[in-house]
């Protein structure tokens, strides 16, 4: 499939609002299709509507409500991959994924706008997210290890479903070029702009001969969980709607991009990170010296689509723009350093 010249398919999904969906509605749901109790919990989302349901024996579950414009076959594959992580033993690190009553994987309906949409469940990981966890050394560093685990378990990995046209993947970052005028800041937005003719002049081409699989795309502080007791120690790995085939060391690196703001040493932290994913999987050194473009890259993704996206949806822009503060002093921050330590700038 051609992706870097779709540039508005690549954005129907991040433009799609939200399923409509009261509590009520989706308890309907929750109890009908899945036996779980009609009382519901929100949870939060970007793209979809989540909810917390139980069952009669008080266990818990997830029900989401997908993005109507999610593909099924999109669908489809986030189900092969839980049952890919299932089959590698990756059970404590990943929830299952559950069928309905009748056996189905998913079902598709109209939510309360009228809109289509697809209606999945699977099992609810318990601990805290990394957004309430304190952070340190060890944590980054168990961080790394836990991606490099997740990572080894996705590896072989494949479906129709991953090669989409999505803005989110670091390799489609020229397909920005068009959203960087909602950046309002004129410094950052040359920053962007400058950064992302780097990227497709010559980021781009190096990392396309590096080692690539399917990976998470989107470890931030909301997708992964640590103990309520010890959160130096990763309970879960969460949401894998952004998962794409895409060099390796893009993991890592997007991981760190989401530590190294509250860090007192933002390029330490990214070195922690990094060394706890070696301990699972040794990057090369042509990896390692792409890691700052990659961590730039994302930073970049992180401005330009959320104040786009904040700016469409409103009503969201309190969740949508809850990591830009951190992409802001970021930018400001890495964008001289790039431009002495990178070969590309």
């Amino acid at each position: 499939m051609q992706t870097m010249n779709r540039p508005l398919l690549a954005t129907e999904l991040l433009n799609s609002p939200k399923p409509v969906v009261s509590e009520r509605f989706a308890g309907h749901i929750a109890q009908e299709a899945y036996g779980f109790s009609p009382q519901v919990v929100p949870l939060t989302g970007e793209r979809d509507c989540n909810f917390l349901a139980t069952s009669a024996r008080g266990t818990k579950y997830v029900l989401k409500f997908a993005n109507g414009s999610e593909p099924e076959v999109e669908t489809q594959f986030q189900i092969a991959l839980l049952r890919h992580l299932e089959s590698r033993g990756a059970t404590t690190m990943a929830p299952r994924h559950l069928v309905s009553g009748d056996g189905s994987d998913y079902l598709v309906m109209r939510d309360e706008a009228g809109r289509d949409c697809q209606v999945r469940s699977y099992s609810y990981l318990h601990g805290i997210t990394g957004v309430r966890a304190e952070t340190s050394a060890a944590h980054r560093r168990s961080l790394g290890s836990a991606l490099g685990r997740f990572d080894k378990a996705l590896h072989g990995f494949e479906h129709a479903g991953m090669q989409r046209d999505f803005l989110w993947n670091l390799m489609q970052l020229g397909q920005l070029k068009p959203l960087v005028r909602h950046v309002d800041d004129p410094v950052l937005r040359d920053i962007a702009s400058k950064f992302i003719a780097a990227f497709e002049a010559s980021i781009s081409l190096a990392l396309s001969g590096m080692r690539q699989q399917a990976i998470h795309n989107d470890l931030s502080k909301s997708n992964y969980l640590v103990q309520d007791s010890n959160h130096d120690s990763i309970a879960g790995i969460l949401d894998f709607g952004d998962v794409v085939v895409a060099p390796l060391v893009c993991d890592p690196a997007i991981a760190a991009s989401y530590q190294m703001p509250d860090a007192g040493d933002p390029l330490a932290a990214m070195d922690e990170l990094l060394e706890g994913y070696a301990e699972e999987i040794p990057l090369t050194e042509d990896e390692r010296r792409h890691v700052l473009d990659l961590v730039l890259a994302r930073v970049v993704q992180r401005l330009v689509l959320t104040e786009w996206r904040a700016a469409m949806f409103p009503e969201n822009r309190d969740y949508i723009l809850r990591y830009n503060p951190d992409a802001r002093r970021l930018a400001m921050l890495l964008a001289p350093l790039w431009r002495r330590m990178s070969p590309h700038a």
